[in-house]
């Protein structure tokens, strides 16, 4: 998207039709010779020329006027001098709005978009049909700090019907009405983009935000492995995989296959599942692998940005406890991250402005680069050159829950077409308001496009799961060995996802003998040592007691140790 140029251009810009004598005078000469030479190009000779113009005759508005446009076609544009002319050239013609179009250009290009805002609607005060204005009003209105959708859309709404075969703002109109979350209407001016102007420059924009604001169905393969890089045999492996959940009313997420069956499957206090794997022994140069095969349907969500409740949390609640609690990497508890949230939600009672508030704050303050190590959120206050999604994700949710808004993690992959297997994943943020909406916020990809991932979700977004504490810190796995008859074994972990986009929903469903174990998992406080086969869920609640003495004693005596991972904390981009 881009501002449109009104008619005042070089020769076109500022012709005229001079009277006799004008024409005869040496002012009225050089002035023609200045345009010839802006028509050649020649910048820098014809700001000379309509310079001495102005010097010799200070009312000359149309040499001011056009000396002020070129100003700002130079290279680099010099604004300070083109807004200082054009706003001399106004004052002695105050009614050509040429002057106004091409000054409220030139204060967008200088990123003064408020006085340009101005500009244009000084336009429509005197011609309210003025095509060029309502455009670029359409765009203007769109931008920070400006940020007045509705009128960007009336502005461009009354474009469209005046010109209907604008191609600028067939792009602002869709534009606006996907950042306002109003999809049907933003896919509705995408496709006619596409369908009326098959061959302009812009296709693969459209063609992008067009998914973006479009429901799409995904199948994705998920896979970790498991790589014995050193000379022993590595026994007893136990490899503990989060398990995908729906993300209501965005994401719905089907489990529909498994390989290899899975050993044993818990959940925590919360709900979180969390599936065991068992291989007997991983030898030298070996690799074992776990595979979660889902079907994901993801439709495009915005949240009305209303003011929320300010009460209705339920404190005694077990999740509002889970979700405001400090754990590893999200230290909300941290004296620094508190003092930090204070004086940065100052919404007051009103939690969605609070949480706003401090998802700016975070896209302020961070620097992204990619990190071999998750730091978590004390960290990225402290260091915020050194930080990626993890943190990006972990400071919002730590500020949040430093004053008591319930937030968590979410763990996903973004899908890419052009690279549809995905070696990292990605992490953003939800938070609850006291109507018990789970809002999303993408603060990484916020840097770039702030109202487009705030309180809404694109179809790339492939939410997974919520990382449970059962895998102590890591946000999707968790690796163990037996130390006994091990100790040369060195295992290296790794995950990654394939990705295939499908033209709706395929009809599988997860398999029964896994929706029987899921929907019969015990909760559990730790993870338990698998051994044998798989226990029968008919045994479980007989046994748990005794799983929970032997965990605790083996992880006591030190008979398990932790996979090395390659990245085992690095659960995102």
């Amino acid at each position: 998207m881009s501002l449109v140029r009104g008619s005042l251009l070089l020769a076109t810009l500022l012709s005229g039709v001079p009277s006799a004598a004008s024409e005869a005078s040496d002012i009225e000469a050089q002035y023609r010779q200045a345009v010839a030479r802006a028509e050649e190009e020649r910048h820098a000779e014809a700001i000379a020329l309509l310079s001495e113009i102005v010097d010799l005759d200070s009312t000359h508005h149309r040499a001011m006027a056009f000396l002020g446009s070129l100003h700002a076609e130079m290279d680099p544009a010099d604004y300070d001098g083109a807004i200082s002319s054009l706003t001399r050239a106004i004052e002695l013609s105050p009614l050509t709005m040429d002057y106004w179009r091409e000054l409220g250009r030139v204060q967008a290009g200088a990123g003064r978009l408020e006085d340009a805002v101005a500009s244009f609607e000084q336009v429509l005060q005197h011609v309210p049909d003025d095509t060029t204005a309502l455009i670029n009003l359409g765009y203007l209105y769109q931008q920070d700090p400006v940020r007045q959708l509705d009128r960007a859309i009336e502005c461009a709404e009354r474009a469209q019907r005046l010109a209907p075969w604008n191609l600028t703002n067939y792009m602002n109109l869709g534009y606006a009405y996907e950042k306002r979350g109003d999809f049907e209407n933003a896919r509705r001016y995408y496709r006619l983009l596409q369908r009326n102007f098959p061959r302009h420059d812009h296709q693969e924009w459209v063609a992008e935000h067009l998914r973006k604001v479009s429901g799409s169905a995904y199948r994705l393969l998920y896979t970790v492995e498991l790589s014995n890089r050193g000379p022993g045999v590595a026994r007893d492996v136990e490899l503990w995989v989060m398990v995908g959940r729906d993300f209501p009313p965005h994401t719905r997420v089907e489990l529909v296959e498994c390989h290899p069956e899975w050993e044993r499957v818990v959940r925590d206090s919360i709900g979180h599942v969390v599936a065991g794997f068992k291989f007997e022994e991983i030898g030298p140069g070996e690799v074992r692998s776990a595979q979660l095969g889902y079907e994901i349907n993801v439709g495009p969500v915005s949240y009305k940005a209303s003011p929320s409740t300010p009460l209705g949390y339920a404190p005694e609640s077990i999740e509002y406890a889970y979700y405001t609690s400090a754990e590893r990497f999200i230290e909300s508890d941290a004296q620094l991250v508190r003092k930090v949230a204070l004086e940065h939600a100052d919404g007051g009672p009103d939690r969605l402005e609070s949480a706003r508030r401090l998802y700016d704050f975070v896209i302020d303050t961070l620097d992204y680069e990619v990190q071999t190590e998750t730091y978590g959120a004390l960290a990225a206050l402290k260091a915020p050159e050194r930080t990626d999604c993890t943190e990006f994700a972990a400071l919002f949710v730590a500020l949040a829950r430093a004053i008591r808004i319930p937030a968590r993690i979410v763990f996903g992959f973004i899908y890419d077409q052009e690279n549809p297997t995905s070696e990292q994943a990605h992490t953003w943020a939800e938070f609850l308001l006291p109507d018990g909406r789970w809002i999303p916020v993408d603060p990484t990809f916020g840097q770039r496009f702030s109202e487009e991932y705030f309180a809404r979700v694109s179809a790339h977004h492939l939410a997974l799961w919520v990382p449970s504490r059962l895998l102590e810190g890591s946000w999707s796995y968790r690796a163990y060995f037996s130390v006994r008859g091990s100790q040369d074994a060195s295992l290296v972990s790794g995950e990654y996802a394939r990705i295939f986009p499908v033209g709706g929903a395929s009809g599988d469903s997860t398999e029964t003998w896994m929706a029987e174990e899921i929907a019969g998992a015990p909760t559990v406080s730790v993870l338990p040592t698998m051994t044998g086969r798989r226990i029968p869920l008919s045994y479980v609640v007989g046994i748990a007691a005794l799983f929970f003495l032997w965990v605790t004693w083996r992880h006591i005596s030190g008979t398990h140790k932790l996979a090395k991972p390659r990245d085992l904390w690095r659960r995102g981009s």
